[in-house]
């Protein structure tokens, strides 16, 4: 499986094409990379996700990184607030293990996000509210049809981000390494 990368185009109107409007891309490609927002549940296809993002970011051609982690439903139902901090604090951790990865050039400029609540909204949220670029994010992959109809987390931000979104597929049994 390969990386998909994709671009939700503006539809403007446009007198002089044929059926009044016109498809435009809202951003220069070049700028996509400016300013990453990686997304991750810390699974084995988010961890391939990071080792394309890292190879980029070590080619210089990350300027900025943001990293997030949604704490679903499950999270947001404990209802003790000290097992809830607890929960917290060990995502933070693992986002941090995987900030120190990062080359000295962006390291310190990474932003680590945990937010609580539907991942495919926050994720868009956060990219919003934190001008990224792009998103990247793992995509357990059955298929675009099939997470067309099983509404999957990567499907669902592909359908509501404003910026471009690179999906990295899981790795299947039969790839070799």
């Amino acid at each position: 499986m390969i990386p998909v990368y994709l671009i939700n185009l503006e539809v403007r109107k446009d007198s002089e094409k044929a059926g009044g409007r016109s498809l435009v891309l809202p951003h220069p490609c070049n700028e996509a990379v400016r300013h990453v927002l990686y997304a991750t549940d810390f699974s084995d296809s988010a961890y391939r996700t990071y080792k394309v993002l890292r190879d980029m970011e070590g080619a210089g051609i990350v300027e900025k990184i943001s990293m997030i982690h949604v704490q679903g439903h499950h999270a947001i139902a404990i209802k003790d607030p000290v097992s809830r901090d607890r929960l917290t604090e060990q995502n933070r951790d693992q986002l941090d293990r995987i900030r120190n990865k990062l080359s000295d050039r962006t390291r310190e400029g990474t932003d680590l996000i945990i937010t609580f609540g539907t991942p495919a909204k926050e994720i868009v949220d956060t990219a919003k509210e934190r001008g990224a670029t792009m998103i990247m994010m793992g995509s357990q992959g059955q298929g675009y049809v099939q997470e067309l109809f099983l509404g999957s987390v990567s499907s669902k931000v592909t359908r509501l981000s404003d910026v471009p979104v690179l999906l990295i597929p899981a790795e299947r049994e039969n790839e070799e390494s």
